[in-house]
């Protein structure tokens, strides 16, 4: 489904900050204040300095190369994502071909491809005083997403679902169109604190660690129908939605290696492991044309308060930073990767509905491997 590109404004008054040089400390000329996503920039000839000892030299330590200033950053992203989901074969098409020798039977499923959809990502950075102080940073991001598919019965083949309580579907009398609609809606929040590692010239990280969560909504309807009278004229649909929220610990680090004073190759990574709270509900029915449009339900519902999910993302691309009156400006592209195991799925049901021991049974998975991956464009600025 096309949707609007969305703009992401990010409009922060550029405020005049000046200092003044220290002309026996190369450090002490650097006037622009560090983005808190990317490691700080290189600053040539810091090793012989007076100020600094030999250790300093050292190519992979950490150098408090100057006394860091205060600076404070805003910055947005504008995402385009495509979410991928395992374990979402919502219909197949079943043909049958026979002859004097064999009989054979042939079943396609049908999977749900979603299409890229536009998102946010906004954060902000704060960075004390001090070579040794940590940086706090606060980020959120929303995802939303939504695929629509359907499947008709032809000449020479029938159509049907795995997803419908195998009870309901041999209550009906058959199906010749069935649609599926799917909508999910994502959003994560993270507080992180990191600090600058340089190693060598042009290599600079900023690991950091701390607390994200996340909530994720699924939900899809599955419309099932007779139009043409082709069997009995029945109706059935299937409402499933799935809820779930999560808290836990994040670590990770971004990478920046410097091209030149402006251009520079920039990486993310970052793993989590959360535990929260899934509800969900599972309403099915069909509507019988022959008995007068009598109704047959079966809803399931149920609530998970421990449920694990782990994570990770990974991305790179590259960013520009020249100097805007007194700020620094940071400009970044790239491409970005995330996964989240261990999601809420729908169950698919095969037991006698009639049978007290036999209603509930399932054999499918009832968790998911969750993802999207796509585009990042975005921009930041520090003062």
């Amino acid at each position: 489904m096309k949707k609007w590109f969305l703009s992401l404004p990010v409009l922060v008054s550029c405020l005049l900050y000046s200092a003044s040089a220290d002309a026996g400390s190369c450090c002490g000329s650097y006037q622009r204040p560090s983005n808190f996503r990317e490691s700080q920039p290189y600053m040539p000839g810091c090793c012989s300095a007076p100020s600094y000892s030999a250790s300093s030299c050292d190519p992979c330590i950490y150098v408090p190369r100057y006394e860091s200033q205060c600076s404070v950053e805003f910055g947005g992203e504008f995402l385009y994502r495509k979410f991928c989901l395992d374990e979402f074969n919502w219909a197949f098409t079943r043909t049958e071909v026979n002859s004097e020798t064999q009989d054979v039977i042939d079943v396609s499923y049908e999977t749900l491809c979603l299409d890229y959809e536009p998102g946010v990502r906004a954060w902000l950075g704060i960075q004390p005083c001090g070579s040794d102080s940590l940086g706090i940073y606060l980020g959120y991001v929303y995802l939303s997403g939504c695929g629509d598919d359907a499947i008709q019965q032809g000449t020479d083949n029938t159509v049907g679902t795995t997803i419908m309580h195998m009870e309901l579907l041999q209550t009906a009398g058959g199906f010749t169109d069935i649609a599926v609609d799917w909508n999910n809606y994502y959003q994560e929040g993270e507080v992180v604190l990191g600090s600058d590692i340089s190693c060598g010239k042009d290599h600079h990280f900023r690991p950091f660690f701390g607390a994200a969560g996340i909530y994720l909504e699924q939900k899809f309807e599955l419309d099932l129908t007779d139009p043409e009278v082709a069997f009995n004229g029945d109706t059935g649909t299937v409402d499933w939605k799935s809820e779930y929220w999560g808290v836990g610990l994040r670590f990770g680090s971004h990478y920046k290696y410097q091209f030149n004073d402006c251009l520079s190759f920039i990486g993310r990574f970052n793993a989590s492991l959360l535990v929260g709270e899934n509800k969900y509900h599972n309403n099915q029915s069909v509507i019988l044309a022959t008995e007068a449009d009598f109704e047959e339900q079966i809803n399931y519902s149920g609530k998970s308060k421990c449920h694990f999910v782990p994570g990770y993302s990974v991305g790179v691309g590259f960013a520009i930073e020249p100097e805007l009156c007194g700020c620094s400006l940071s400009m970044r592209v790239g491409y970005e990767f995330s996964e989240w195991h261990n999601v809420p799925n729908h169950r698919t049901f095969s037991g006698d509905a009639s049978d007290i021991e036999e209603v509930a049974h399932s054999d499918s998975a009832s968790t998911r491997t969750w993802g999207s991956h796509g585009l990042f464009a975005g921009l930041s600025f520090g003062f």
